[in-house]
C-alpha cells in the first residue's frame, strides 16, 4: 500500500451509507502533538475532549445526513458531536489512516 504525505488541502470521503458521505482530512503530526498537549493534564489524556477536538479539526463537510425531522442537515462543526458513536469511531480510524478515496 502506498504512503501519501498529509497536506492541508486534502479531502477524503468516508462513505457511511448509501448516498451519505462525510468529508475529512487526515491529522497532521504537528496538529496531533498540539492536541495531545492541550488535552493532557498531569500525564493523563482526557480522551473524550481529545477525540472531539480531532473530529472538529478534521471533519470538513458532509452530504446526505438528515435531521430527526427528515430534512437535510447542513454541515456545522457543532453538529459533529451529534453523529452516532459508530460513525465517529469510523471517522477516527480513517483520519489516522491513509483515507479510502480522494475527492
Amino acid at each position: 500500500m502506498p504512503i501519501t504525505l498529509i497536506r492541508a488541502d486534502e479531502k477524503f470521503s468516508f462513505g457511511v451509507a448509501e448516498d451519505v458521505a462525510i468529508f475529512y482530512r487526515r491529522l497532521a503530526p504537528a496538529v496531533r502533538r498540539e492536541l495531545l498537549r492541550q488535552h493532557t493534564v498531569d500525564g493523563r489524556l482526557n480522551s473524550e475532549p481529545y477525540t472531539a477536538a480531532i473530529l472538529e479539526r478534521c471533519v470538513i463537510g458532509w452530504t446526505g445526513l438528515l435531521n430527526p425531522d427528515g430534512s437535510e442537515a447542513a454541515f456545522s462543526i457543532a453538529e459533529i458531536a451529534n453523529l452516532p458513536i459508530n460513525v465517529q469511531e469510523g471517522l477516527i480510524e480513517h483520519i489516522y489512516g491513509e483515507g479510502p478515496r480522494k475527492n
